[in-house]
């Protein structure tokens, strides 16, 4: 599987994307590996920084910039990653490590 850095163009209007050196940290927790199973991921780069993005602005998701890709797939992953409890691991880990 190809690594998914976050440096895309067209970013010019989103401030506060991930760098490439955040990603490799935070790729480990968010994509999974092995055997593919349904369709191929998107980007989770970008779906993270869209979640990002909802909580620093505390905007609805309904008005997600058009730049993170449909709103509702954005919230969909973080729902799944909500409920599979990916968030606990990661800030535990990240905590862990200082």
């Amino acid at each position: 599987m190809v690594t998914q850095g976050c440096s895309l163009g067209g970013a010019a209007s989103v401030s506060g994307l991930t760098s490439n050196e955040e990603w490799a940290i935070l790729e480990p927790f968010l994509v999974e590996r092995g055997p593919r199973r349904g369709r191929c991921p998107k980007n989770h780069c970008l779906v993270l920084d869209g979640v990002f993005w909802i909580v620093r602005t505390g905007s609805p998701w309904r008005d997600l910039h058009d730049h993170f890709g449909k709103w509702s797939s954005v919230y969909w992953r973080f729902r799944r990653w909500t409920l599979s409890e990916v968030w606990d691991v990661l800030l535990a880990a990240l905590n862990e490590s200082g």
